[in-house]
């Protein structure tokens, strides 16, 4: 897991050859005028999932795992807590993993919990079990995923 401010994103563009489309789009975008849903930025390879949340947003507090993308998670407006836990110590599952969705569920809990603040991002790689908890107020967010 990678946690910074997105002013430094360009010293991680060489861990992935897909990195510095995906940071440059967080920089470049004006993603406070985006409605909530998905954008394309390179096909499957990257795409942005933009998500606006409130207090009220049912946050279950399960770990997810990904295997076929990277999540880079970025607050472009307010702050958002997310656990964190190492999928090697993950033992209770939720869900089966779902293939489609990229996705499987588990109960455990996480070894720590991190605020991500605005104009902060968090990547997580697919060793990396995490969860977004809900806001205390509101967060705009985006999700980058990209493909590993």
């Amino acid at each position: 897991m990678i946690i910074d401010n997105l002013s430094g994103s360009n010293k991680y563009w060489k861990l992935h050859p897909l990195f510095e489309t995906a940071f440059q789009y967080l920089t470049k975008q004006d993603l406070v005028s985006l409605k909530t849903g998905r954008y394309s930025i390179k096909g499957e390879d990257i795409f942005a999932i933009i998500a606006h949340e409130s207090s009220e947003t049912p946050a279950d507090g399960l770990l997810e795992i990904h295997r076929k993308y990277i999540d880079i998670q970025f607050t472009f407006d307010n702050s958002f807590d997310i656990g964190w836990k190492p999928v090697s110590d993950c033992r209770t599952a939720d869900t089966p993993y779902n293939e489609e969705k990229d996705k499987q569920l588990f109960k455990d809990i996480p070894d720590f919990v991190f605020a991500l603040n605005k104009g902060n991002f968090a990547v997580m790689f697919p060793e990396d079990a995490h969860c977004a908890l809900a806001p205390k107020d509101y967060v705009k967010k985006v999700i980058i995923k990209v493909k590993v």
